[in-house]
């Protein structure tokens, strides 16, 4: 079964048509074949604009022909945009959520509230945030923020789509390894690096072997110079001897003691 490649969800004038776009260029891919965008693939069906479609149809029949328009991308190999508001229907949570477990990967382009309103005030086209464009963005951030958030394997935002993209492909390029239900391990070449970007991590701990210790000293040194992040490692014994109570415990301290919670 074909799966897309990515799902990148957002906030209206957060960038996402451009971050796609740059996503495609930098996986070598042809835009025309493998970008969409659910909202210009809901006008072209509909042969009318989205404001037309919340006229004269109403926000419920909208909503309905994005979920259809989302389940056929999703089960298509190609790089999805989505319109702002699809993440926040429940019918389209469980879609996503069955692309996550899947391999699938959402990317959520946390772009600064300033950035975003200054995109959405010169070119406003959006039904819900017509009149008070800067004071309704705000507040339908609020409302949606968390959904966002819940459904992303990232979160990003740099100001060159290029440079987002350039991070995005690692985890792309990674295999989605599902544990439990509470979170998500990457297996791949480079897996850390876009992590890195995400702006809720402000610290990170790595725990590794002697053996392949060499290869991460660098990037780590690059990591913590372009983002000022805290970074820890500690060095754990090779093979069966690092699988051990003991070596386990120690890894527990080390955390404790730098005040790492479960949500870092």
């Amino acid at each position: 079964m074909n799966l897309a490649k990515c799902v990148i969800i957002g906030m209206p004038g957060s960038g996402k048509t451009r971050l796609g776009k740059a996503l495609c260029e930098e996986l070598g891919l042809n835009i025309s074949d493998y970008f969409v965008d659910t909202d210009l693939l809901i006008e072209k069906k509909e042969k009318r604009t989205i404001n037309e479609i919340f006229l004269k149809s109403g926000e419920e029949y909208f909503r309905k022909q994005e979920t259809n328009i989302l389940q056929q991308c999703l089960e298509s190999d190609v790089i999805v945009s989505t319109g702002g508001g699809l993440p926040i229907s429940e019918d389209n949570q469980v879609l996503i959520n069955e692309y996550r477990a899947e391999g699938g990967k959402v990317i959520y382009l946390d772009v600064p509230n300033q950035v975003a309103i200054e995109r959405v005030e010169k070119k406003n086209t959006r039904p819900l945030l017509k009149d008070d464009a800067k004071k309704n963005w705000l507040q339908t951030k609020g409302e949606r923020e968390n959904v966002y958030k819940y459904l992303a394997d990232i979160s990003i935002w740099l100001p060159e789509a290029e440079d987002m993209a350039k991070q995005i492909k690692s985890l792309i390029d990674s295999e989605k390894i599902q544990v439990g239900k509470s979170y998500s391990v990457f297996v791949g070449d480079v897996t850390l690096e876009p992590f890195m970007f995400d702006r809720n991590v402000s610290k990170i701990y790595i725990f590794l072997t002697e053996s392949v210790k060499i290869h991460f000293s660098n990037l780590v040194k690059n990591i913590e110079n372009r983002n000022g992040l805290q970074i820890f490692s500690k060095v754990i014994p090779d093979a069966e001897e690092g699988k051990t109570f003991s070596v386990y415990e120690e890894c527990l301290e080390e955390l404790a003691l730098n005040k790492f919670s479960r949500s870092d």
